[in-house]
């Protein structure tokens, strides 16, 4: 199932010519894995079993683009249509080319009910 990291349109006038637009972005669930990508940024394959839980986040972010610490992860491009997924065991990941893990991470997804069932149905297999 490919999907769409979601992007507002202030943030896609700092986000492109930085190679980080959706362009640029992935989000897919497949052979299951999910892999999500943007741009030069953030990039990481989680295996779907990995995924302990996967829902729609009412978290209040005040910022656009990868941001995080310890083992918690935001990758955005909008405030709005976000998910939470608790990964464990935490995945490895590479932000700024550098070796992270993530336990937690929240992205802003196009179409979040999509998104939620594809997960879903993925580790079921």
């Amino acid at each position: 199932m490919q999907a769409q990291i979601r992007f507002d349109r202030w943030y896609l006038a700092i986000a492109v010519p930085l190679g980080l637009g959706p362009k640029n972005s992935e989000l897919r669930v497949e052979s299951g894995r999910l892999h999500v990508k943007m741009g030069w940024a953030f990039t990481a394959d989680i295996p779907v079993g990995s995924i302990k839980s996967a829902v729609k986040s009412d978290a209040r972010v005040f910022e656009a683009g990868v941001h995080g610490r310890k083992s918690r992860w935001l990758v955005n491009g909008s405030r709005k249509g976000l998910v939470e997924l608790t990964i464990e065991p935490p995945a490895p990941a590479k932000v700024l080319r550098k070796s992270v893990t993530v336990g937690t991470l929240i992205l802003s997804v196009t179409e979040p009910d999509e998104f939620l069932a594809a997960c879903a149905a993925a580790s079921a297999q």
